[in-house]
């Protein structure tokens, strides 16, 4: 007698490919398993299986039905009794009967990318051992049915969301003391009383090990800058954090929480899109982060002494620091122990990424270990750092304004988008003796290449040469250079 049964999902399946399981009652597990994603097919199921073959299979444990173009299930759905793991991710599904409610067994409800979901059932708060809800990627889902904190044996919620004059709800986190993984709580704008977000007490909550927090992107009039600051003040999480997001937050500073040394688990954290935010927090006495990304802080001018907090040596993990969209940030200091620089600034750093800071005039003097560093639009930014000596790959985008320093292991570089090449070739070129690929897109003065002094012939150890389609105009070997490069 089958029990158990999972089958690759086709185009169309209709309820002949399932009539051996007529007579299968005892059946425990019926899973699709979806085809590929970068397969761009579209599976359907005929109605007759919805409405004719599941509602028989009453011992079910386990249904899948993920990847079908599913609009609505059946209300006989609410027979499955013994129905445990329930998967319809990937689906059109734009909301569920209210009969799941009666499925008390259940313990895994899984809607992921259910991109047409727009409200989950009413009566959720039934599914007693309900454990994982997934929810993530259901971009249309903008609001939680009412006493999901009664679910108390939830470990898994990946998104909490917080409507209109709903932003109370925030309370009900309280109870969810079994969260684990990553938590997202949306609308935190629509919180007016602080008092709502202090009660939440994440700190008591110690699995969550990814915490996403987003306001509104709207910063019309009806924001409040001080409630939004107590709010973000009392959702303090525990310290076994290991990776924070914030975006549009629209206080004028950051609490004290954030870049906290106590928070020693921490290795991620994303700041997006502070917009009235005039300093960045005290980040650099994180012990362990390794992955840092400043976007959209408009109202930054200068980073300096606070960024770096009290520690001696600061960032001594980081791995990847990106900066982007910082319209008025023009000064980056270093930091001062005593009256002497500190040197240890960043000796972990391998990726830089600065994007769209035109008002940027200096990098730190020293980057010992980085490996990739990306520019974009970056038009005041003069490069004087006097050695890379670990630089293998260098990406310049737009404007540039100039560039002295030693890269004496670049092996990859790429330009795209300055008009005056002259000035940036002509300081890099005579150093560039062990450069295999050479990208060079959208530059006026290409034919700088070949000026003497500084031209090709200085690269001996190029192999690849990119013309403005990104195409090689040659593949160069053993040394010898190709002949006049031509733009097709």
């Amino acid at each position: 007698m089958t029990r158990h049964l999972s089958f690759i999902c086709s185009e169309y399946d209709v309820f002949k490919k399932f009539e051996v399981l007529n007579k299968s009652e005892q059946l425990r597990t019926f899973v699709a398993l979806p085809v590929p994603v970068n397969n761009k097919m579209k599976c359907y199921l005929s109605t007759e299986v919805l409405h004719g073959l599941l509602p028989k299979l009453i011992q079910l444990r386990v249904l899948s039905l993920s990847g079908y173009e599913i609009n609505e299930l059946p209300n006989s759905i609410g027979d499955l009794k013994h129905l445990r793991y329930l998967n319809l991710s990937h689906t059109r599904l734009k909301w569920l009967p209210e009969a799941v409610s009666s499925l008390y067994n259940l313990q895994s409800l899984i809607l992921c990318n259910c991109m047409e979901l727009i409200k989950l059932s009413i009566c959720i708060m039934n599914l007693t051992n309900l454990r994982h809800l997934d929810i993530s990627g259901s971009t249309m889902l903008e609001e939680m049915p009412p006493q999901v904190g009664s679910l108390v044996n939830l470990q898994t919620l990946s998104k909490f969301f917080l409507s209109k004059d709903n932003g109370s709800r925030i309370k009900e986190l309280k109870n969810l003391l079994n969260l684990r993984g990553e938590l997202a709580i949306l609308g935190l704008e629509n919180v007016s009383d602080p008092r709502d977000a202090m009660y939440v007490n994440l700190k008591e909550i110690p699995n969550i090990e990814d915490l996403i927090m987003v306001w509104s992107e709207d910063s019309g009039n009806s924001r409040n800058q001080s409630t939004e600051i107590e709010v973000l003040k009392w959702l303090q999480p525990h310290q076994s954090l290991k990776k924070l997001e914030i975006a549009f937050y629209g206080g004028s500073k950051f609490p004290h929480w954030i870049g906290d040394p106590s928070f020693s688990k921490m290795v991620c954290l994303e700041l997006t899109n502070c917009k009235n935010c005039t300093s960045l927090p005290a980040l650099g006495g994180l012990p362990f982060l390794k992955e840092l990304v400043i976007k959209g802080m408009n109202q930054v001018k200068s980073i300096g002494d606070g960024f770096y907090g009290d520690t001696a040596n600061p960032f001594q993990s980081l791995e990847s620091l990106r900066f982007e969209n910082m319209a008025e940030w023009n000064n980056w200091l270093i930091p001062k122990l005593g009256h002497e620089e500190t040197e240890a600034l960043f000796p972990c750093l391998h990726e830089l990424m600065i994007i769209k800071c035109p008002k940027l005039i200096n990098l730190p003097h020293e980057l010992p270990s980085l490996v990739v560093f990306f520019v974009k639009e970056c038009q005041e930014l003069e490069m004087s750092i006097p050695r890379l000596p670990l630089l293998t790959e260098l990406i310049v985008v737009g404007s540039l304004k100039s560039w002295d320093g030693d890269v004496p292991s670049l092996t990859q570089l790429y330009i795209w988008g300055i008009s005056r090449l002259s000035c940036l070739w002509e300081r890099l070129a005579q150093r560039l003796m062990v450069l295999e690929d050479l990208g060079i897109n959208e530059c006026d003065e290409l034919a700088c290449l070949r000026k003497p002094g500084f031209g090709l012939e200085n690269l001996g150890g190029l192999r690849r040469l990119w013309n403005n389609q990104g195409l090689p105009w040659s593949t160069i070997s053993c040394g010898v250079l190709c002949s006049k490069p031509r733009l097709s």
